[in-house]
């Protein structure tokens, strides 16, 4: 479950970023009683946003309040500034269990931000100006 969580947080920054030429921030912070996981994204929480008011349910932050660890970890997500920090803090035990877990899922993002970020957009151009289009016809199909 914390994989999922960490997914999931990474996929809400990327996707609710105001500016797309901005990259996002990830970092882990090491405490004496545990680490702190930090996603910051450009852009600004609505007005009056309170983390507890999100219900269990089928948003993304709702699937990650529901998928959070109930014990040794905590989430606060946090206006600073012209960005948005989540803090994942997990504790020592959990930290235990779910290191190597949490580190495959911290290096996945980094993949998925650096895809998105860079690649895509290279390849994108690359058909934006050779004017090729992408697909296959099917028109000679039977």
């Amino acid at each position: 479950p914390l994989a999922l969580v960490i997914n999931e947080l990474g996929t809400n920054a990327i996707k609710h970023r105001n500016d797309r030429t901005v990259a996002v921030a990830v970092r882990f912070v090491s405490h004496a009683d545990g680490v702190e996981l930090q996603i910051e994204q450009p852009g600004q929480l609505k007005e009056g946003f309170d983390l507890a008011d999100i219900s269990s349910s089928v948003s993304g932050l709702g699937l990650i309040k529901a998928l959070l660890p109930r014990r040794g970890a905590q989430l606060r997500i946090e206006q600073q500034g012209g960005h948005v920090m989540a803090r994942l803090a997990l504790r020592a035990k959990l930290v235990g269990a779910m290191l190597y877990p949490a580190i495959v899922s911290a290096v996945a993002l980094l993949i998925v931000i650096f895809l998105v970020t860079y690649v895509v957009p290279q390849v994108a151009s690359v058909f934006t100006t050779s004017r090729q289009t992408i697909g296959v016809r099917f028109s000679n199909i039977r």
